[in-house]
């Protein structure tokens, strides 16, 4: 061994995986320049820092695993897509809707993020035993989509004969509010499914969650766009989509009272 070097001492138990214990490895002198305390490691991993004289840990962001689950990235996307698979056709006949008003497109997307955040709001609030919407009261909720849908009935018929078209171009479509509660309505028993997955993933989980859901009802309203803009669907729901979205709106509301015995259906 070369004069003014340290002693090599043997490490714990020849570590052969990142993340293994070493001990001291030499250190001399008079090729370095590092403080007398630390022990510059040769021949280790690439992922370690030091953590204290003579001695390596492997740094946690570094170990190559991802840092987020994909599983649970995947289960998240599956969640939402079985869930919300509906919510393209409302979203499709709410862009169709909205063909040719000004903002009518911002105001759809806005609806939704604020309909799918109140869902995550009561869904992650339950998971922590706060209870904002009880279980009765959920199939009361169909009364929202009802009432829009009757609503949008009502205009349907009163320009029937496409009077103040002008008006409606400037300010007609489908307004955020009214998106907002047809969305809320249409997926609140899917908290149901949700406070479980939630309370069972933990807070780590449970952002993934809010995070991959969030970033589909982009996807979804995308999709709901193109859907409602392609030739043939655009001109079906051009001519019947006045019709067909107060009678979706309208069943949907039905739908949510009858399976949830509202009013002892």
């Amino acid at each position: 061994m070369r004069r003014g070097c340290r002693t090599l001492l043997p490490p714990l138990a020849a570590p052969a995986e990142p993340g293994a214990a070493y001990r001291s490895q030499p250190w001399c002198a008079a090729r370095g320049f590092a403080a007398p305390n630390v022990q510059v490691v040769r021949g280790a991993p690439k992922n370690v820092e030091l953590t204290g004289p003579g001695t390596v840990a492997e740094h946690p962001l570094e170990r190559g695993d991802p840092p987020v689950d994909l599983g649970i990235v995947g289960q998240a996307a599956g969640l939402f897509a079985v869930t919300n698979i509906d919510d393209i056709l409302i979203l499709s006949l709410f862009f169709a809707q909205g063909a040719g008003h000004q903002g009518s497109a911002r105001r759809i997307v806005i609806g939704q993020y604020l309909g799918f955040a109140a869902i995550l709001a009561v869904a992650v609030a339950a998971a922590f035993g706060a209870t904002f919407l009880p279980e009765p009261a959920i199939p009361y909720l169909g009364l929202l989509p009802l009432a829009l849908g009757v609503k949008a009935a009502w205009q349907a018929w009163k320009h029937r004969d496409g009077e103040d078209d002008d008006k409606e171009t400037a300010e007609g479509g489908p307004k955020a509010l009214e998106v907002a509660a047809v969305t809320f309505a249409n997926g609140g028993d899917n908290i149901g499914v949700y406070v479980p997955v939630f309370a069972t993933a933990g807070v780590g989980g449970m952002s993934v969650y809010a995070v991959v859901f969030l970033a589909l009802v982009a996807v979804w309203c995308f999709a709901g766009r193109y859907f409602a803009t392609r030739p043939v669907i655009a001109n079906a729901l051009s001519r019947w989509g006045h019709f067909l979205l107060p009678l979706v709106l309208i069943a949907i509301g039905l739908l949510i009272l009858i399976e949830g015995g509202g009013f002892g259906l």
